[in-house]
């Protein structure tokens, strides 16, 4: 089973993470493996970084645009960004900065974790899996809800990857 109940500390638990992965994570990798077919670079994150002061122990959606453009509240709360996210904020503007500039969102200096741009599986293969994690400490991972996003994607619209004619079954 794919979400178990017992791995969740309540239904809604479940739920957030079954639509977690449908409507972002999966969704975000397939898109990134049909661009990387193009021969693009694609630089693939999850945004993990908990601000309590706006969601206890929840991670939201959105909120990391504030990081990226030094916001600072956290909506729908009232919530002032505090000292410790003023610095995922130096580090997050500084990625997209660089991206924006640069097309590749590395620093030119080794003092950040580097950004690898996304192997998608080749043939049978399954990629490297790479991507960058946006939490306290920024840090690399690899294959993002692998497990999970196996399991929807048959049910994802093949033809919208533009390898399967929308004919076919």
């Amino acid at each position: 089973m794919t979400y178990p109940a017992s791995d969740f500390a309540s239904p809604k638990d479940a739920l957030a993470s079954l639509v977690g992965d449908v409507e972002y994570a999966c969704e975000a990798r397939r898109v990134a493996r049909a661009i990387e077919r193009t021969h693009t670079p694609v630089y693939q994150y999850s945004f993990e970084y908990e601000v309590d002061g706006v969601a206890t122990d929840r991670v939201i959606h959105g909120l990391e645009s504030n990081l990226v453009f030094g916001n600072n509240f956290g909506a729908p709360s009232n919530y002032v960004l505090s000292a410790k996210d003023t610095d995922l904020f130096q580090a997050v503007s500084a990625y997209w900065t660089q991206f924006a500039r640069t097309g590749n969102p590395n620093p030119d200096d080794d003092t950040a974790v580097p950004w690898p741009a996304m192997r998608a599986p080749v043939g049978n293969g399954r990629g490297d899996g790479r991507y960058l994690v946006f939490q306290e400490i920024v840090d690399q991972a690899r294959r993002l809800h692998e497990s999970e996003c196996d399991f929807w994607e048959p049910y994802y619209f093949r033809s919208t990857v533009g390898v399967v004619p929308a004919w076919q079954p």
